[in-house]
């Protein structure tokens, strides 16, 4: 007689439609980069160059994290979870006001090429808003062992976006 299969404390394969949505939203997260990407290149500004590299660090931990929920690795997975939705929220609340008062001219005046190109961060931003609070609830309810854990990693993400959004928006390039 074969022994009972005992899930395993670290695979659980209950996060997995979570970890395919946190997936979907870093890959939407570099795909929503390339019109920009091909429209700026040849103007890049430093300021732009940083807010770039935070989306593809930001959209990297998303992706990694929705994989490792993918794949059943819950403990760790879902701790980065809760760094990338902390940090995601940040991002997008400092960032969608911030670019949308500096692109006001850009909307006002119907500069096409400029709205086409600042429309998808805006609805990245948006759809951000709106699908982290639930993403980070339902991680936090998933892990009630990691306690004070899930908190630190929910806002120490929090607080580097925080900190590196201060250096966007107080920068003068």
């Amino acid at each position: 007689m074969d022994a009972p299969e005992h899930p395993s404390p670290i695979r659980d394969a209950s996060l997995r439609p979570l970890g395919v949505v946190v997936m979907a939203i870093g890959v939407l997260g570099l795909v929503r980069l390339v019109p920009e990407f091909v429209s700026f290149r040849k103007h890049l500004s430093s300021t732009y160059c940083f807010i770039l590299m935070a989306d593809v660090a930001l959209s990297g931990l998303s992706l990694g994290a929705g994989l490792g929920m993918h794949r059943g690795w819950k403990y760790g997975a879902t701790l980065t979870c809760l760094a990338a939705g902390g940090a995601a929220l940040v991002n997008a609340l400092v960032l969608l006001g911030w670019l949308g008062l500096r692109n006001l001219d850009t909307i006002r005046g119907g500069y096409w090429h400029g709205i086409l190109v600042i429309a998808p961060r805006m609805v990245y931003y948006v759809l951000t808003l709106g699908f982290w609070p639930y993403g980070i609830r339902i991680a936090f309810k998933s892990l009630p062992q990691a306690g004070r854990l899930r908190w630190a990693f929910l806002v120490g993400g929090a607080l580097a976006s925080g900190l590196a959004v201060t250096g966007i928006v107080g920068s003068t390039d």
